[in-house]
């Protein structure tokens, strides 16, 4: 567990403590794999932020604790039962869910702590969150509760009305928000001057205003973390582990229908100095030359500024890997990424079906994408393409088109990862859904019904179920055993 090496004894000081918990996405069949452990590169920005600003700050990492088994009797797999977890969050006892979170946090001492943040990432992350929330509240009544993370975009209003011991939910960046909760809590009627804060204001949900800092401004993140912590299980320190996270670019240029990132946030990059002297600070602090880049499309930045980048990280010698968008690619680019320290691109492919990515809203080529795809491999990137099972109107036509696509790829896809289509908050098929001819929240569960919050016209919710399912394993046999690394 990384925790600031000035508190041994797991006692706090009066600071303010952020907690990352792990996602069980999988485990819930919304992906085909959990992510691959990284340092969390949200917390570490915030906690730099704060560092700068005079603010005592201790970061609990729970995934980290619990892949180095130090809470062996912990049961992640329980939070995959939604609807049991559920029941308890709102009150009602079970003696195993209430008996397991001590497994994993009795050796910590929240006695003196003011505020604790805890970081959502997706939908495989709420409810041990919320766990954790109801724990920390009950035990110390007094300390304020905050929820932020990539999740919140999506659930936040849901969890203040459900969930009393929820003091807060930061929707978007978080740096100024904490900051000036940390210095004013103590003060009554402080939450109205704090930005991107939603709170309990009597009976009804209030948000306070927005607030966007430049990407340019964002400090260095500052990560507790040895080197040795990034090695893999077989004792390789090669690109399984992905390595530290680092972000180009905030925000999203493409407006894909299934997903809200293009509505979140303003899209922007920072300039090719300051991510040079970056990536040279981390590499010379961390002793670490790989790096992930945790932009939703790097080459969204445009091809010159990539270009750009390339040519300025080269005397960095490190390695990278980044998720690009399939389009406004060329075959020199590959080779250049390539000396840069390119070893993995990763692909939101999402469908074979040209039917399935015009629903979906994305407008790429599958042509161009075989030729983008043979010039990454051919440069000696690797490939790992995403792909979504079960989205709206998907047939069993749609999935052979998908399959086959991607067997006529083989040679240049090194690995696919499979995800569950989960209808979320602010995307375009949320808001429009007479357009895509569906149905919002009849015949279904109404606790926090995200993952699969509607049904199509005319076809029941368990069928819908059961056609996933099918559409899941044909892919997991067809393609997944054929996996390269």
């Amino acid at each position: 567990m990384w925790i600031n090496e000035r508190e041994p004894n797991n006692q706090f000081k009066e600071n303010l403590v952020l907690i990352r918990v792990p996602t069980i996405a999988a485990k819930m069949g919304l992906s085909s794999e959990d992510p691959i452990y990284t340092p969390s590169l949200g917390l570490a920005q915030l906690h730099s932020y704060l560092n700068e600003k005079g603010i005592s700050v201790t970061l609990i990492d729970l995934v980290d604790k619990i892949i180095k088994k130090e809470a062996p009797k912990f049961n992640l797999n329980i939070y995959v039962k939604e609807n049991n977890i559920f029941k308890y969050l709102k009150g009602i006892p079970n003696k195993k869910i209430n008996q397991n979170i001590f497994y994993i946090m009795k050796d910590v001492n929240f006695k003196n702590v003011a505020i604790v943040g805890i970081s959502l990432f997706d939908r495989g992350t709420l409810f041990f969150g919320l766990h954790i929330a109801k724990f920390i509240k009950e035990t110390y009544p007094n300390i304020k509760i905050v929820l932020g993370g990539p999740y919140c975009y999506f659930e936040n209003e849901k969890i203040l009305e459900e969930f009393n011991f929820v003091d807060y939910v930061v929707i978007g960046q978080g740096e100024s928000a904490l900051e000036m909760m940390f210095n004013n809590y103590k003060c009554k009627g402080f939450e109205k001057h704090v930005p991107n804060l939603m709170y309990k204001f009597g009976n009804r949900i209030s948000f306070t205003f927005k607030e966007e800092k430049s990407i340019e401004d964002a400090s260095c993140p500052y990560f507790i973390i040895k080197s040795k912590d990034l090695i893999s299980s077989d004792g390789n320190n090669n690109l399984s582990t992905l390595g530290l996270p680092y972000q180009i670019s905030r925000g999203c240029v493409h407006r894909c229908a299934f997903c809200g990132q293009g509505s979140l946030e303003r899209f922007e990059s920072k300039s090719i100095e300051k991510v040079y002297r970056d990536l040279k600070t981390l590499k010379e602090s961390y002793g670490i030359s790989q790096f992930y880049f945790a932009d939703n499309s790097l080459n969204s930045i445009g091809r010159e500024k990539l270009i750009k980048l390339c040519n300025s990280i080269k005397e960095l010698n490190i390695e990278w890997n980044a998720l690009f968008h399939l389009s406004n690619l060329k075959k020199e680019d590959f080779i250049l990424m390539k000396e840069s320290g390119c070893k993995e691109l990763m692909w939101g492919l999402e469908s074979g079906s040209p039917k399935i990515l015009e629903l979906m809203n994305k407008t790429m080529n599958l042509n161009e994408i075989k030729n983008i795809l043979n010039w990454s491999s051919d440069a000696g990137i690797k490939n790992k393409v995403f792909i979504i099972v079960g989205f709206l109107q998907e047939t069993s036509k749609d999935i052979e088109k998908t399959l086959t696509y991607l067997e006529e790829c083989d040679k240049h896809i090194d690995k696919v990862q499979i995800s569950a289509f989960q209808l979320t908050n602010n995307t375009l098929i949320y808001n429009n859904p007479s357009y895509y001819n569906i149905e919002l929240g009849e015949g279904i569960p109404k606790n926090f019904p995200m993952r699969f919050a509607f049904y199509e016209a005319q076809e029941p919710f368990e069928k819908r179920e059961q056609r996933i399912e099918q559409i899941y394993n044909d892919i997991m046999i067809h393609f997944i055993l054929k996996e390269k690394y």
